[in-house]
């Protein structure tokens, strides 16, 4: 695969994310950071922009009929958050 501009700046913008997650304290494992540098969030968000889709905010995916928003993709905070929550708890039942 050819590497593009734009993969290069989803990359720069995915490192700075977790970066920033990690330094707020947001996410505290290995894990979770492993995943926030991984996953390409801007796939999973149709229509945003690379700098909407690596912002600190939801990502809307549709509205209704009146422009009320009724599907987003979390704030990656709140995703974070869900995910090292996850990860204690597996750990606790373990």
């Amino acid at each position: 695969m050819i590497e593009t501009t734009e993969s290069f700046r989803a990359d720069e913008l995915r490192a700075a994310l977790a970066d920033e997650l990690v330094a707020d304290g947001t996410i505290v494992s290995k894990d979770v950071e492993v995943a926030f540098r991984a996953v390409r969030r801007h796939l999973f968000a149709p229509g945003a922009t690379l700098e909407q889709a690596y912002a600190h905010d939801i990502v809307v995916t549709k509205k209704n009929e009146h422009g009320i928003t009724i599907s987003s993709v979390s704030a990656p905070s709140i995703q974070a958050m869900m995910l090292e929550q996850a990860l204690a708890r597996e750990f606790a039942n373990s």
